[in-house]
This record gives structure tokens, sequence and C-alpha cells, in this order.
């Protein structure tokens, strides 16, 4: 499924990055290393201008890759089911500490699936 994506950004930090590729209404984010609120920031004024740009949209993040998460990505976080025309907001994860911590605090502040693989897509 992977393959159908076409890669339009990659946000670098020193200890993180996020690829960002889109397909027709699909925007996937492959967040990779330590991820920080300002690589989060600057991948959601991307996500914003992809969703003005669309009628409807799915928002995906693959944490598959993801060593670390800051405490304070919350803050930025939250600020997804405001995305412009967004439909849906999921998670792709194989960590099933992660999707505990989703399910337990992430999905009280945001409207989230957590999903194991893109193949629905």
């Amino acid at each position: 499924m992977r393959s159908k994506f076409q890669e339009i950004q990659s946000i670098q930090s020193k200890w993180g990055s996020l690829k960002v590729l889109t397909h027709n209404n699909l925007y996937l984010i492959e967040a990779t290393g330590f991820i920080t609120p300002k690589l989060i920031k600057k991948n959601l004024q991307l996500a914003k201008d992809f969703g003005s740009e669309h009628s409807s949209w799915k928002y995906i993040i693959d944490t598959r890759s993801v060593s670390m998460i800051h405490p304070l990505n919350i803050f930025e976080l939250r600020k997804i089911p405001k995305l412009p025309n967004l439909e849906k907001h999921y998670v792709l994860t194989n960590n099933r500490f992660f999707r505990l911590l989703g399910k337990s605090f992430l999905s009280k502040a945001l409207p989230v699936e957590f999903i194991e693989n893109l193949d629905s897509f």
C-alpha cells in the first residue's frame, strides 16, 4: 500500500523526523526517532494546507519507528481535530505500549482510531 503514496516533504530535527506522504485524500506521516512538539507543529501547518485543498481527508501517522515521544506533544496533537475538512485521524502502531497509552490518555483528548496496517486504505 505504501507504494501508492508520494512523498511531499521530510521534516527533520536533530533526533527525529517526519516524512509526509500523500495519496488522493490520504495524508500519511512516517515518524522516526524522537518526536518533538516542534516537528509536530511544522507538520500541522502542512496538514492544514492539505486539508484546505480537500473536501474530506484522513490523517494517518505511522509510529512504528518512533523511539521516544516528548511529553508536551499532547498540546500540539490536540490541534489535529481542528484541521480543516478532516474526516478521521488514525495512528498506525504495532507497539502495545503506545496503543495502551493512546487508548488510555490520548483518545480522551483526540478522536483517534488505532490501526496495525495500511491495508484498509
